[in-house]
């Protein structure tokens, strides 16, 4: 069994769970540290990342690269950490919700409270 998503950990999760993303990020990037400022960066990119997949969904590594992404997605949502929650919502969800795409892709990937949280984030953003 593998460790819990914690604040210190996020980036190293996601870079991790999803090695597409990881791949993408890497490219543009230098990793220095898991500091605050980054992990809402690197999750506000991983949001962008996913809005781009949701655009190519019929290709299959597409569609496996979404699966890994809202499997962490529904993990951050269930953990008891709220700032990890916060990654998910302010880092990606409040990004996914300005595609139509990504939200009826979301809509079906999620679950339970990330889902719960994903839909509180849609009605706050779209006021």
């Amino acid at each position: 069994m593998r460790e819990s998503i914690t604040p210190e950990n996020a980036v190293t999760m996601l870079l991790t769970e999803v090695p597409a993303f990881a791949e993408d990020w890497k490219r543009g990037q230098a990793m220095s540290s898991e500091s605050p400022e980054l992990r809402y960066l690197v999750f506000g990119d991983f949001g962008f990342f996913i809005n781009g997949l949701t655009n190519r969904i019929e290709e299959t590594a597409t569609r496996k690269s979404l699966a890994q992404s809202f499997a962490l997605l529904n993990e951050m949502g269930q953990s008891s950490s709220l700032e990890v929650a916060n990654l998910a919502q302010v880092g990606v969800f409040e990004v996914l919700s300005d595609s139509k795409a990504s939200v009826r892709v979301a809509r079906e990937l999620l679950t339970g409270k990330a889902l719960d949280l994903f839909e509180r984030t849609v009605r706050n953003w779209r006021e």
